[in-house]
């Protein structure tokens, strides 16, 4: 048995849900005997500057943690307070890291990551070929249900398009030049395929002088802004086919942009998708699952591509070199006139899809469920994380100041654990 400490970020908590990765992954430590700690907030932080508070440095010291589990680093410095090891474990990539200045050259942290590309990307991004990586396999927590498949095509996930993308109208404003106009599509094209770059970084490959530049100083939002346009394309282009929209925001006034997709609008349904139950019922449903990938996402691809292959749903998603290690026919595109062919094929032929569906159900139960990654991560750590003890997991939510109204978004069973917690804690 093992005291882990884990730090995530959940936009769901708004909705007193949580990403299904996180949920099965802190089940999964929790299952296998461990005690867990988790910290979730609700948003990404890029920089965090402050201390952590001394509430959390006391309850943590009392814990007596033997290990911490940073998601993208999304959370207070804790290095100086603690000798156990800390991971990072990457979900997205360098540029959701917390603080990533801070983590440069420091052998102080070892890194998950979910793509077999991050290893070079992690070790390139935070300037060490030595730091400890290793690529962890993807994992889910969705099962396969003969429900009624209701549902052609579904798709869940953010619009990712937000009225603060103004980096091309701000440099528009600036009068440029046709020269200027020219080199700034040649480094906004180089950024899509290398996000990792900052945009002045990429500038000075250029053997020219420009007075007026696209500036951004924020690879994070731009990479999402531009995989939210990438996204959005992609889906126009199989809307008709019959395709249903589910996910967070989409019908938010905030984002104007959106206003250019209507067809999409029109194909969104606001029936809450946040947690493992509600995405297997949303996959179960839909004859296809289509996934677009985050312009980061350089060899791998978004969690949820797992949560489909566990479904009854037959996953369309883009062509990528880790899929490769399912070593099962997975049906997979590269550009949006071939997603939409791919779509109409699976549509029409049902036992074709049905026979694809069967083995990539079969892949996910033999290598892809939690109880397969813990002997990687216990190899990782250097000591054991399974255990016939029974284990407990605590979820405390930083947003939120009081321990009272903490209590109040935990579930009956958390809330049980928490009061038992409070006891001890005295």
């Amino acid at each position: 048995m093992a005291n882990i400490v884990v730090a995530i970020y959940n936009p769901l908590i708004r909705q007193k849900g949580m990403y299904p990765y996180f949920e099965t992954f802190l089940n999964g430590l929790r299952d296998a005997g461990n005690n867990v700690l988790c910290f979730e907030k609700v948003a990404v932080e890029i920089t965090l500057n402050e201390e952590i508070p001394e509430k959390y440095l006391e309850q943590i010291k009392r814990f007596n943690p033997d290990l911490f589990v940073l998601f993208n680093n999304q959370f207070w410095d804790i290095s100086k307070h603690f000798d156990q090891p800390i991971i990072i474990y990457d979900v997205d990539s360098p540029n959701v890291y917390c603080n990533i200045n801070k983590l440069k050259k420091n052998r102080r942290y070892k890194y998950l990551t979910i793509q077999q590309a991050g290893i070079e990307i992690i070790r390139s991004t935070l300037e060490d070929d030595e730091i400890e990586v290793k690529y962890i396999p993807p994992f889910t927590g969705v099962q396969a249900e003969n429900i009624e498949q209701t549902i052609n095509i579904g798709f869940c996930g953010s619009h990712w398009l937000w009225n603060d993308f103004t980096m091309i109208e701000d440099f528009l404003q600036k009068q440029p030049t046709q020269i200027e106009r020219e080199y700034a599509k040649k480094v906004y094209k180089m950024f899509y395929v290398n996000p990792f770059e900052p945009l002045e970084k990429i500038y000075k490959t250029f053997d020219i002088e420009l007075n007026k530049k696209i500036v951004n100083d924020n690879s994070f939002l731009l990479s999402t802004r531009m995989s939210g346009i990438k996204r959005l394309r992609y889906l126009l282009n199989i809307e008709d086919l019959g395709l249903e929209i589910r996910g967070y925001f989409w019908n938010c006034p905030n984002s104007t942009s959106l206003k250019a997709f209507p067809e999409l609008l029109l194909s969104y349904t606001n029936e809450a998708i946040i947690n493992t139950k509600t995405t297997q019922d949303f996959y179960n449903s839909a004859k296809i699952g289509f996934n677009v990938n985050h312009i980061q996402a350089k060899s791998g691809f978004s969690w949820r591509v797992c949560d489909i292959l566990a479904s009854k749903a037959c996953l369309v998603t883009e062509k990528v070199d880790d899929l490769k290690f399912f070593g099962v026919n997975i049906i997979q595109y590269e550009s949006p006139a071939e997603a939409r062919e791919l779509c109409q094929k699976l549509l029409l032929n049902e036992n074709y899809r049905q026979d694809v569906v069967n083995q990539c159900n079969e892949i996910i139960d033999k290598k892809h469920r939690f109880v397969h990654i813990l002997p990687l991560l216990e190899d990782f750590v250097g000591f054991k994380l399974n255990t016939t003890n029974e284990g407990s997991l605590i979820i405390i939510n930083t947003n939120i100041n009081t321990n009272s109204q903490n209590e109040k978004d935990l579930s009956l069973k958390n809330k049980i654990q928490y009061k038992i917690w409070k006891h001890f804690d005295k």
